[in-house]
C-alpha cells in the first residue's frame, strides 16, 4: 500500500496544522483510494513480474475492474473478497455516510443536522431582555457550517486513525498473496 503514502502525508501535515475540512477531505480520498488498490491487489492473486508480465500492464485488468467503481461498490466488493468482515462492511458504509458523502457532495451530515446550540435573542430597543434559546441547525446555514466545523475538529483525527487502521489490515492480508 505503499504508492498512497504520501496522501497519509498531507494528512498529517493537515491535522497538525489545524486543517480540518482539508484533513477530512484527503482522508475521504484515502479511504477510496486504499479500498481500490487493496481490490486491484487482492484480485491479481499475487501476480508478479515472475509470472511473464510486462511491468506497465501487470494490473490493467485489475485496474479496469476496479478503478471506477462507487465507494459504496467496492464495500460491497471487499467485503465479498474477505477483506473485510461484517463489522467492517457496516463501518466503512457509516464512514461513507458519516465523512466522505457529506463532505464530498456538500450534503447534510447526519451527525450535524439534528445538532442544536443555543442563541441569544434580543430585542434590538430592549438589549437588557437577553434570552437564551436552543435551536437546530439544519434550518440556518451559518449555524449549521459553525456545527461541520465543530464536528470536524473534533472527529478529523479520529476518522483518519479508523482509515489507517483498514489501511493496515488490507497490508497484512495482502502480504499473505505475495
Amino acid at each position: 500500500m505503499n504508492p498512497i503514502g504520501f496522501i497519509i502525508d498531507e494528512i498529517c501535515d493537515c491535522l497538525l496544522s489545524h486543517k480540518y475540512v482539508a484533513a477530512t477531505t484527503a482522508t475521504n480520498l484515502l479511504l477510496e483510494e486504499s479500498l481500490k488498490l487493496a481490490l486491484i491487489f487482492h484480485d491479481s492473486n499475487g501476480k508478479t513480474l515472475d509470472d511473464g508480465v510486462d511491468f506497465e500492464n501487470m494490473y490493467q485488468t485489475e485496474v479496469e475492474q476496479n478503478i471506477d467503481n462507487l465507494l459504496s461498490h467496492n464495500i460491497e466488493k471487499a467485503f465479498k473478497a474477505g477483506l473485510i468482515d461484517e463489522t467492517g462492511k457496516r463501518e466503512l458504509h457509516y464512514l461513507r455516510k458519516t465523512f466522505r458523502n457529506p463532505f464530498f457532495h456538500g450534503s447534510l451530515n447526519d451527525a450535524i443536522k439534528e445538532c442544536k446550540t443555543t442563541i441569544a435573542v434580543a430585542n434590538i430597543t430592549d438589549v437588557s431582555n437577553i434570552q437564551y434559546k436552543q435551536v437546530p441547525v439544519k434550518g440556518q446555514p451559518l449555524l449549521y457550517y459553525i456545527a461541520k466545523h465543530k464536528f470536524l475538529k473534533q472527529e478529523a483525527l479520529d476518522y483518519f486513525l479508523l482509515v489507517y487502521m483498514y489501511i493496515c489490515s488490507f497490508d497484512k492480508q495482502l502480504q499473505q498473496l505475495y
